[in-house]
């Protein structure tokens, strides 16, 4: 059986799409042939973003060893710019925090000691010394995991593979938040610093082709394959039966949006349909799970309109099993999308597997129309009059998941980490 050495700084208990990715592969490697050990950081309860940057209750390493493989978490602790957050909050010290980031991110590939996630390296390197392993794999973002696999893998001679869950220094979500500095020292620096690195790794995996084709084009040579995200199938098929009442209809969303999608024509539209069907807050709801974790995102959906206000509810970022249940409940599934950027959103995985219709909400004219076109029933809106539209259509007739007997399977985190366990196998040191 090879033995597979994972960094990821996201893992459970964390709850994000970043640590579901290296569970995926923690819980069905042993299934296909591949015995893995996670090296991951302590992750305690995160409410708020400030508690991402706080240290770790337990300032020790802990080892567990489980029927499926074995985890190795190392303690976090906050460095200066960390501190200065915690200590005066988001809106203060702003500037000397932004340069200390800047000092951070551009030293740390040059002096370890200026990461703070570091003791990953350190503790992946004492799995390296006291056992034998295959390959080695670093899922990204943080990307400094890619310099530590390829450090590693140089010093022990093993193959490492680099993992993409988004684009590096071509992440178009980085780029269209940023600014000119930013923008200039991906172009400049970081995409120097990707290429010299990832030059080196035996394998590059992707979520999505478009990723793929931009790090095919920087790095030209490298051999690249697609393993997507998925749902957990036990999660979906523990879920209870539910027996939906008519009022009032559910559009749910899930998780993070981002600048460069198409809210507004979605807001619009459900303003549109409210306003044409005569609809009160008792006969529609649009509920935005986990949206109170992202204030600017969540002041963009709420000042909107003040008339939308009553149809529109938000929470705090849930546990993935409770924004499931929710979501099982939910008549219709709203994916936000754009033309200019394709990109494959986790949340769809789980939207399929669900079964329920869903709205895209403006089309990529790619892979994730393509995704949608095959599910229960799909709603593509490119404006707001489609949009209103697919709600009057679905309101006037919702349909149940219980006769659409549609195979999901491929999309599993399942499938998903077969497929990649296939390809390691084919790799040679």
């Amino acid at each position: 059986m090879k033995k597979v050495l994972i960094l990821a700084y996201d893992f459970e208990p964390l709850n994000s799409i970043g640590a579901q990715r290296p569970l995926g592969w923690f819980k069905y490697f042993k299934e296909f042939g591949l015995h893995p050990v996670v090296v991951t950081r302590h992750w305690d309860a995160i409410n708020e973003p400030n508690d991402l940057v706080r240290p770790s209750l337990n300032q020790q390493v802990v080892k567990e060893e489980t029927e499926l493989g074995t985890i190795v978490r190392v303690p976090y602790q906050p460095n200066l710019r960390d501190r200065i957050l915690l200590k005066h909050g988001m809106h203060k010290r702003v500037l000397i925090r932004k340069l200390l980031s800047l000092f951070y991110s551009v030293g740390q590939y040059y002096w370890m000691r200026l990461d703070n996630r570091s003791n990953i390296y350190h503790e992946a390197r004492k799995c390296l010394i006291n056992s034998k392993y295959d390959v080695i794999i670093a899922t990204g973002e943080p990307f400094i995991l890619f310099r530590y696999a390829d450090l590693l893998s140089k010093e022990f001679g093993i193959p490492w593979i680099a993992d993409y869950r988004d684009g590096w220094s071509q992440n178009y979500a980085t780029l269209h938040a940023s600014g000119k500095l930013q923008t200039w020292l991906n172009n400049t620096f970081f995409s120097k610093i990707e290429e010299r690195i990832v030059r080196n790794a035996r394998l590059c995996t992707f979520t999505v082709e478009s990723h793929q084709k931009e790090v095919e084009n920087l790095i030209p040579g490298i051999r690249s394959e697609i393993v997507m995200n998925g749902f957990f199938e036990e999660l979906i098929q523990q879920l209870p039966a539910i027996d939906r009442p008519e009022r009032p209809f559910v559009i749910a969303y899930s998780g993070t949006i981002y600048p460069y999608q198409e809210l507004e024509v979605f807001l619009a539209g459900l303003k549109n349909a409210i306003e044409k069907n005569d609809l009160n807050p008792h006969d529609i709801q649009l509920v935005f799970y986990g949206l109170e974790y992202q204030p600017e995102q969540l002041n963009r959906v709420i000042g909107y309109s003040e008339m939308l206000r009553p149809f529109i509810r938000t929470t705090r970022k849930m546990p993935m099993k409770d924004v499931l249940l929710e979501l099982n409940k939910a008549h219709a599934l709203l994916l936000l999308a754009s033309p200019n950027q394709q990109q494959i959103y986790a949340k769809v995985f789980d939207y399929i597997a669900l079964k329920r219709p869903i709205i895209l909400c403006k089309s990529d004219n790619g892979p994730l129309q393509k995704m949608v076109l095959d599910t229960v029933l799909p709603m593509i809106c490119n404006s707001e009059s489609e949009v209103s539209d697919a709600i009057s259509k679905l309101k006037d007739h919702p349909v149940s998941n219980d006769n659409h007997s549609l195979s999901s399977e491929k999309y599993s985190r399942r499938h998903q980490a077969f497929v990649l366990a296939a390809i390691i196998k084919t790799l040679e040191k």
